[in-house]
């Protein structure tokens, strides 16, 4: 198979790390840290391609909390059909004679919009907006604030999948706490209350 073959609707690991290091003007390690965490909690899809046969087979959200995942990022492949005995990549049955191979890996490209933050998606008069105005700089403001609602309730739900039940000071401290994890500012509390009313 072609090394340079991308199916339709994903972008490579690798690709998607570097767009998201980008978008965010931080380092391909935070970018990495932050991609790992919405691969495990499901925020984000990834699948591995099949040389052999050609098919993608979606890779267990759990497989990305694991170390041998961090080989994963450096190199864009894992090593099908189970890192060798460590970690079972896909729920795929694969044939008891199945030689050992590397398969890229994919993102999917629909679930990277979202924290890459794609205001062509979200806002489609963004382009109609002439450049520099003032109405052009008003139409920026409210998507940035949107985003950064969005990845509060996204960090929201990895920490505390079935919602939390303790103190909103403390809710709002782990949250600032993740996002300096993650090598951004953190949001004001009053951001953090907006963003997850009705939660």
């Amino acid at each position: 198979m072609d090394d340079d073959f991308v199916p339709e609707g994903y972008v490579p690991l690798k690709s998607a790390i570097e767009q998201l290091a980008e978008a965010r003007q931080t380092s391909i390690k935070s970018a990495q840290v932050e991609i790992r965490a919405k691969l495990h909690s499901g925020l984000i899809r990834a699948a591995v391609l099949r040389p052999d046969t050609g098919e993608l087979s979606e890779i267990l959200s759990r497989c990305w909390a694991t170390e041998t995942a961090l080989r994963w990022f450096e190199s864009g492949t894992c090593l099908l059909p189970d890192e060798n005995g460590e970690v079972r990549i896909t729920t795929e049955r694969f044939d008891l004679f199945y030689r050992p191979e590397n398969a890229p890996i994919f993102v999917v490209e629909g679930d990277l919009h979202r924290p890459l933050g794609d205001h062509r998606q979200q806002d489609p008069n963004s382009q109609k907006q002439s450049s520099g105005g003032p109405s052009s700089a008003a139409s920026i403001a409210p998507s940035e604030q949107a985003l950064l609602r969005q990845l509060v309730r996204e960090i929201h739900k990895q920490l505390w999948p079935d919602g939390f039940k303790g103190r909103a000071k403390e809710r709002d401290k782990a949250i600032q706490e993740k996002f300096e994890q993650l090598n951004k500012k953190p949001p004001a509390v009053r951001t953090i209350q907006r963003a997850l009313k009705g939660e």
